[in-house]
């Protein structure tokens, strides 16, 4: 092989790799988002599992915003967990502040471009809350298994996943948004 086809076959290599290193970033930019939306998913599970083996309602308390934090809190006087139960110490938290961003650059419980819902696939805006529980932002799990009905979004600014819970199973679906055809995919 001459110099002058050594140095096609270089330039030919080296083009090849830089057209697939964006590919390369959002493949691990969607893989980030999944693993914080299975993280988020698997913080909703162990909220549920603990208000079955304690026999006491158990809810993940969300950050009012912007601040995008939650903790596992356990109900201490059979009224459901309330933030003025928790100020108090009635309430009293089982597992501490988690927060999405912490092992996943890039990632928070945000929307952060222009989207629709799952199912009712009714509009999503850009800077919507994240947090779709009800008003005070808790996501109440009783002991019989049963749960808050709502979706939490975790958003990027290539990505959204979505972590859906069923009121009356207390079961997680998680689902990954693909902007064409602007629907949602179950993961």
């Amino acid at each position: 092989m001459t110099s002058a086809e050594l140095l096609v076959v270089s330039a030919l290599a080296a083009t090849l790799l830089a057209m697939a290193m964006p590919r390369a970033d959002e493949a691990a930019s969607t893989l980030g988002g999944e693993l914080a939306a299975r993280r988020v998913a698997a913080e909703f599970e162990a909220a549920r599992r603990h208000a079955e083996s304690s026999g006491r309602r158990t809810a993940v308390v969300f950050d009012p915003p912007p601040l995008t934090g939650w903790a596992l809190v356990e109900d201490g006087d059979d009224d459901g967990v309330t933030q003025a139960d928790i100020a108090s110490g009635t309430d009293v938290v089982v597992r501490p502040r988690q927060v999405v961003g912490t092992d996943h650059d890039g990632l928070d419980l945000a929307v952060r471009f222009d989207a629709v819902k799952p199912e009712s696939f009714d509009p999503l805006p850009a800077g919507s809350d994240p947090v779709q529980v009800g008003p005070s932002r808790i996501l109440h799990f009783s002991p019989e298994g049963t749960g808050t009905s709502g979706t939490v979004y975790i958003g990027s600014d290539s990505g959204l996943w979505a972590v859906r819970v069923f009121g009356s199973t207390g079961r997680t679906r998680l689902l990954g948004f693909r902007s064409r055809p602007r629907t949602w995919e179950l993961r």
